[in-house]
């Protein structure tokens, strides 16, 4: 459909304004499928991957992903801190994903927020790696609080923000697949706090 209607466009010089913006229309409509339609398949990958546990660079892992979400969203203004980050065991494709979808979550959120910033960091707490991502934005409102790993479920207050409502289902599930826990905690127009905790 998009590559069809980019063609048209392109070749229909003479189609008005009003025509253009519905053709336009058409392409982000199709772009928007094509992601949703991704996201789902990544969701069901992960539940047929095996994991392979390696050893993993939380200092270098999380330089990269900060770098690229900031880039990605162009959110350059936005605080990002880290503290410690101690390595921890997991599948480094599958943990990247987790920590890149709760970072874009916290630098998306909050971008609009004043003095926007994000702070994650690790600890070692008896058996387990506990890394918290915690960013200042607009919160989850608490009637939501149970809905918020369902897939597609968004929340009333984030719908002027780019996304699907599987990007948490997928981080719950790659938890899952490595016997670790997620959580969280939030309030309305303060923040939100995610934990992900990865067992030695």
């Amino acid at each position: 459909i998009k590559s069809y209607t980019e063609l048209f466009l392109a070749q229909n010089k003479s189609i008005d304004d009003k025509g253009r913006r519905l053709l336009d229309r058409v392409v982000t409509g199709a772009d928007k499928m094509g992601f949703l339609i991704n996201e789902i398949l990544k969701l069901a990958r992960v539940g047929r991957l095996e994991i392979e546990l390696t050893h993993i660079n939380m200092p270098v892992l999380l330089k990269e992903i900060t770098s690229e979400v900031t880039s990605s969203l162009g959110a350059a203004h936005v605080n990002i801190r880290l503290g410690d980050t101690p390595n921890l065991k997991g599948d480094h494709t599958l943990v990247g994903q987790i920590f890149t979808n709760l970072i874009g979550n916290a630098v998306k959120y909050s971008a609009k927020s004043d003095n926007p910033s994000v702070m994650i960091q690790g600890e070692a707490v008896n058996d387990e790696i506990i890394y918290s991502i915690k960013d200042n934005g607009i919160g989850i409102d608490v009637n939501y609080h149970d809905k918020v790993f369902e897939l597609f479920k968004r929340m009333e207050n984030v719908k002027d923000f780019e996304g699907t409502g599987v990007g948490l289902a997928i981080v719950k599930r790659i938890m899952d697949k490595h016997n670790g826990r997620i959580w969280f905690e939030s309030e309305l127009n303060v923040g939100t706090t995610f934990f992900v905790a990865f067992r030695k």
